[in-house]
């Protein structure tokens, strides 16, 4: 335990309650609600600003002349042991949960105890939905610094680096310059790295390299000089693991070209006298593992860090990746993930409950169904006629009548199906087809909608006059809403059972804080390099409670019963 007399601050003592100004954070308890339209036009806002004048303003060129990272001294050690977690930061729960299993001196799975590690490793998305310094210092620094109240750090302390992701470029990468570049404790972790990308010196000729290919998937002219100044310290038989921001071989179904960075990579930078046999990398938020069919290359995406789940039960269980050395392949098998597919395809049927999960995108597509049903009684209503007079007598043919004849209603109802149509668009190739018809019936079906929902909220409304009125609008918000979000739902339940699209948007919906993980890597005095894959099935949101007798650089917060780290799969050799 640091002391003053040491030269050191104590280690942080424990608020007296959860307030923002005892914690020096705010809780963030929920998950973000990806289908809330002001966040989605929010990070559509942020996604085009940075697409547009990303490669203008790219940070990545201004770091060129910031100094170059120290040498952290690893690869003068006999053994290291190393943490690796992507996608962290979206709610303090399952934040918290993996910061607590990080910060642990040590976790014990049987007969073996795994020391704390002395490198922690960052997969890229360090916060949601984009980042900002509040969002850093209350969804991610926040968590991380009450897991691990250890006051002032110096030179001895655990250090933690990390890879942007693209959730941290929708600033343009400045606050996550600031978090992680300027040499500030993360807890009882140090920050080392001055920029965005890095590479790291490990025992026994082992090398960590960490890309970051930005938005558009591509590298600076600064950070390939940084690694082929890094190549040239390589010796023969030297081995690396290499970190990138995406899983970019799952990606090569949907994007033929997804390889080609990292494949470039690899030919022209990498020396041929050093081999690859570990990728990591997180953005999917699960852990999922492929390797060769020899075993001597593994690939891991670790992306259970605090965000959202993803599914597993659509990953192909046979991956083709191709080389840049003239259009050679190499094949990759798929080995155990977490969660399992039949723990991930139970919990798809959830999807149908998206109005509950989602209540503001429920309200807007009835604020929708609304605009329909204004037209509608404004095509056919005379000046002395009430709404309800108007609306009562209609049949379904006569609404659509009503619909037809009013040229806003018609330029809604092709919003609306486009709309969806666009929906289904983001599809691998062979796929294609089929998505855009199942997508087209789902578009018209949701304009189709408008009509008994209408009808329906124009008998149940009661009263007259303004009392109708009010009525007839609260009927049609509420059910219009309810009804296109459930359909919403079932179009993305079948959709995702039949076609196997829609893995993130059927997922997103449900916000699921379950099934985290981390892997503690271990590099022994022989140079043989172990992967312990760590997952914690529940994080039992809401039962994380402030431990006021927790005695100084604890953690703050106790960990409830039922969160418990397991191995997701045996350790297994690299």
């Amino acid at each position: 335990m640091a002391t003053a007399e040491a030269g050191q601050m104590p280690p942080v003592p424990v608020p007296k309650s959860t307030s923002r100004a005892d914690l020096g954070f705010t809780l963030r308890k929920r998950m973000v609600s990806w289908y809330d339209p002001r966040a989605l036009i929010g990070i559509a806002i942020r996604d085009g600003i940075a697409a547009i004048f990303g490669t203008y303003a790219d940070k990545r060129d201004q770091q060129a002349a910031l100094p170059s990272p120290l040498d952290s001294g690893f690869g003068d050690r006999d053994e290291l042991w190393i943490d690796m977690v992507g996608d962290l930061g979206e709610a303090f729960d399952p934040t918290y949960a993996v910061a607590w299993h990080l910060a642990q001196p040590s976790l014990t799975f049987g007969d073996k105890v795994l020391p704390r590690a002395d490198l922690l490793v960052f997969l890229g998305d360090e916060v949601y939905p984009t980042g900002s310094i509040d969002r850093y210092e209350n969804q991610s620094i926040g968590p991380y610094d009450a897991a691990w109240p250890a006051g002032h750090v110096d030179d001895a302390a655990p250090v933690v680096l990390a890879l942007p992701g693209n959730h941290d470029w929708y600033d343009g990468l400045t606050a996550f310059l600031r978090v992680f570049c300027q040499r500030r404790s993360i807890g009882g972790w140090r920050t080392q790295q001055t920029r965005s990308y890095f590479s790291v010196r490990l025992p026994h000729g082992w090398w960590l390299w960490a890309l970051d290919t930005q938005l558009g998937g591509w590298l600076d002219a600064p950070q390939l000089d940084y690694f082929r100044t890094q190549a040239e310290m390589m010796k023969p038989g030297d081995r690396l693991i290499l970190v990138t921001p995406v899983p970019f071989w799952l990606h090569s179904e949907t994007d033929p070209t997804a390889n080609a960075t990292v494949g470039w990579f690899l030919h022209k930078i990498v020396p041929d006298h050093v081999s690859v046999p570990l990728f990591a990398t997180g953005d999917w938020h699960h852990y999922a593992h492929y390797q060769t069919v020899n075993a001597s290359e593994h690939r891991l995406t670790i992306g259970g860090g605090g965000a959202f789940l993803h599914p597993t039960h659509n990953l192909r269980e046979e991956v083709v990746v191709h080389l840049f050395d003239k259009g050679a392949t190499t094949t990759l098998r798929r080995g155990v993930s977490f969660p399992s597919r039949p723990e991930s395809r139970r919990r798809l049927p959830l999807v149908l409950l998206q109005a509950f999960f989602n209540p503001v995108f429920s309200i807007t597509l009835g604020l929708v169904h609304f605009a329909f049903a204004w037209l509608a009684q404004a095509s056919v209503r005379s000046p002395r006629t009430s709404v309800r007079d108007a609306m009562w007598p209609l049949s379904s043919r006569d609404a659509l009548d009503a619909l037809v004849r009013s040229p806003l209603a018609l330029l809604l109802a092709l919003t609306v199906f486009v709309a969806w149509f666009a929906f289904a668009r983001h599809t691998p190739p062979s796929k294609r087809l089929a998505a855009h018809v199942v997508g087209s019936i789902h578009g018209a079906l949701q304009v189709a909608l408008t009509v008994p929902v209408m009808l329906a909220a124009s008998h149940f409304a009661p009263g007259q006059g303004v009392r109708f009125g009010l009525a007839f609008a609260a009927l049609t918000v509420i059910m219009g809403g309810l009804s296109a979000a459930t359909l919403t739902g079932m179009y993305l339940f079948v959709s995702n059972t039949l076609l196997g699209i829609h893995d993130n948007e059927a997922f997103s919906a449900l916000r699921l804080r379950s099934f985290k993980c981390f892997s503690r890597v271990h590099i022994d005095g022989t140079g043989q390099l172990t992967v312990y894959p760590i997952g914690i099935r529940r994080v039992h949101s809401g039962k994380w409670k402030l431990n006021p007798s927790a005695a100084p650089g604890e953690p703050w917060f106790s960990r409830p019963n039922g969160v418990v780290p397991e191995l997701i799969e045996p350790p297994f050799v690299v």
